[in-house]
């Protein structure tokens, strides 16, 4: 009787060795994975800065809002689900239930 616990409790043993084995041995191989195409799938620096340069989030609020703000401001953006069988253009579109509901704000003194 005593022979079969031990052997039990080996076998659990193996199953969680291997199952650690196997863990240890996908995630070592997804990081190699994901080094080597970094390093022979460079991107070239300019293309980045050139991008950022463009893009910034001062240049951005100046070239696309032309009012500044003198005071915080709260904006809800939501999300709806789309009605089926209303025509593009009709007021019925947003009719739909909400599903994801997002506050942003706009603070002028950060």
């Amino acid at each position: 009787m005593n022979n079969t616990s031990s052997t039990k409790s080996r076998s659990i043993w193996h199953k969680l060795w291997f199952w650690i084995l196997v863990l240890v041995l996908s995630g070592t191989t997804t990081t190699s994975f994901g080094a080597i195409t970094a390093l022979f799938a460079p991107v070239e620096p300019q293309f980045f800065s050139q991008l950022l340069q463009k893009f910034t989030s001062d240049v951005l609020w100046r070239k696309g809002l032309p009012y500044q703000l003198s005071q915080p401001m709260n904006i809800l953006v939501m999300g709806i689900d789309q009605v089926s069988g209303v025509a593009e253009n009709s007021p019925d579109v947003f009719e739909g239930r909400s599903d994801t509901l997002l506050l942003v704000q706009a603070n002028p003194t950060t």
